[in-house]
């Protein structure tokens, strides 16, 4: 597991101005590390768009687990074309409303770029989630499923926590490595971050 130690990390995505002897299995690796990752190498140009797409997106995060969650129940009961019908009226809405957001309306809305299109994103899984919801939560089914029970069921929930908690840990690690590893590569250079 040498590869995986801060000096390596550090050698891999090292400035071109930092001589390599200076690299050693020391903090000096743990403080390039976290310069690397806090700073960056240089100019990061994607920053103005990338930062506020992303951003814009963590504020509709809820919608996504939301979403599986409902689609589970709906699955679950059988009624797996309701699920397709809303998630495709879903990506007609963000397909209809990435244009108008990203590049703007003359005299009525600025352009927004990036942005527009996590507003769009995020907007049409509202959307979709308020259609799950407003079914799943219905007379009909609160009546037949009893989707609407003001309690919780502690065993049941500590069982779903211990079948998917180590799956929900795997994927934050991954998706965790993912970022930082792509962070790395960008604060290096443009080139890098095409790789």
């Amino acid at each position: 597991l040498n590869w995986v130690k801060p000096s390596s990390l550090a050698f891999m995505f090292r400035k071109k101005d930092i001589p390599t002897e200076k690299f050693s299995h020391s903090g000096q690796d743990w403080l390039y590390f976290v310069e690397v990752m806090n700073k960056g190498g240089g100019k990061y140009h994607y920053i103005d768009e990338g930062l506020p797409y992303y951003q814009y997106l963590l504020y509709f995060g809820a919608t996504t687990p939301a979403i599986a969650a409902l689609a589970g129940f709906f699955v679950g009961i059988g009624k797996t074309r309701y699920v397709m019908i809303v998630t495709i009226a879903g990506n007609v809405l963000n397909v209809i409303l990435d244009p108008i957001l990203i590049f703007g309306v003359d005299g009525w809305l600025l352009p927004m770029g990036a942005k527009g299109a996590a507003i769009a994103t995020g907007f049409s899984q509202l959307v979709q989630v308020s259609i799950l919801a407003g079914v799943f939560l219905s007379y009909e089914y609160r009546k037949k499923y009893a989707t609407a029970l003001k309690w919780v069921n502690i065993s049941l929930f500590l069982r779903c926590l211990k079948t998917g908690g180590p799956n929900a840990i795997g994927h934050m690690l991954e998706w965790g490595a993912w970022a930082v590893t792509i962070r790395m590569m960008a604060s290096m250079s443009e080139d890098h971050l095409t790789v």
